[in-house]
């Protein structure tokens, strides 16, 4: 729909440059709710933005029955890089989807680079 292609335009160009300043906006949009093509958006919108603090919003998440949001999760987890994700990374390279498995244990190869990256400077 026209609508639901201006709400994906939007949020996506929030997460492109709106930066931080536009996280928590984004994450107020984020409830147990939302549609899964919406969480599927806006999950990847806070991935793009990249903060820690989004984190917790979207761990949640990765419990969700729909694939796509999984791997979304996954995916932005990635992004993020932070230590507060890697057991859900870790289960969520169990997932019996193959796109989940995938996206999970790619990010939580992302996750201990920068796990290794700090500790080695």
């Amino acid at each position: 729909s026209l609508e639901g292609r201006r709400f994906s335009n939007a949020v996506s160009w929030l997460g492109e440059v709106g930066g931080d300043q536009a996280r928590p906006f984004v994450e107020g949009l984020l409830a147990d709710t939302v549609p899964p093509g919406r969480a599927v958006t806006l999950i990847r919108a806070l991935g793009d933005i990249g903060s820690d603090s989004s984190v917790s919003v979207i761990l949640p998440f990765a419990r969700w029955e729909d694939e796509l949001v999984r791997r979304e999760t996954a995916v932005s987890l990635g992004k993020i890089s932070s230590p507060m994700a890697e057991e859900t990374l870790e289960r969520l390279a169990e997932d019996p989807k193959l796109d989940v498995m995938s996206a999970a244990r790619h990010a939580l190869g992302l996750v201990r680079t920068e796990q290794e990256g700090l500790t080695t400077e």
